[in-house]
């Protein structure tokens, strides 16, 4: 035969309501310090291991030189003297750069000019000179072909502490063939 129902008082059923809260915050707390110890560990990781970006690129050495003199012109300087690059992820490639502490563990592209640059139109306290300087440097996403970042200084960056450096043009008769080429095409647009 049943038994009857236990009879349960208001204090008993607020009990039973807490406990069972508290073990479903538990469980959501434990995944929260799951998820931070995962996330602390990797940062935790050397950093030289993860500077450089093991992505194969999917920018050719044009379309770089395309980007990279079109900035330049932008900036006052239709013909640099010289352009390089290396590939490496965000935060990697804006230390080399100048030092900046941007995340992003995106595969990108650190790109080098050296030429004569000023930024008319950055944003600088009223009276303040426009930005210039012998080195214009950008970071550019590899999968979007996006410049994420840029600066100008006349300190040249390290791309050797990024692996592999490629140059992509100097003042030669081939750079003046892309740059007539770039003007050509951006004509007929």
């Amino acid at each position: 035969m049943p038994t009857s129902p236990v009879e349960r008082t208001p204090a008993d059923n607020a009990a039973r309501r807490i406990r069972g809260r508290t073990l479903a915050g538990a469980v959501v707390l434990a995944g929260v310090i799951a998820t931070t110890a995962a996330i602390s560990l990797a940062s935790a990781a050397p950093q030289h291991h993860r500077a450089v970006a093991h992505a194969a690129t999917t920018m050719s050495t044009a379309q770089i030189d395309a980007i990279a003199l079109t900035q330049a012109a932008a900036l006052g300087d239709a013909n640099p003297s010289l352009i390089q690059h290396a590939e490496a992820t965000r935060q990697a490639a804006n230390l080399a750069a100048g030092g900046d502490i941007v995340p992003g563990s995106d595969p990108s592209i650190l790109i080098a000019e050296r030429g004569t640059f000023t930024a008319p139109n950055a944003p600088r306290p009223a009276g303040a000179p426009a930005p210039n300087g012998t080195v214009f440097t950008m970071v550019v996403d590899i999968a979007t072909g996006q410049v994420t970042d840029t600066g100008i200084t006349d300190d040249y960056p390290n791309l050797a502490s990024l692996g592999t450096v490629t140059t992509d043009s100097t003042s030669t008769t081939e750079s003046a063939d892309l740059r007539h080429s770039l003007r050509r095409a951006q004509r007929i647009r």
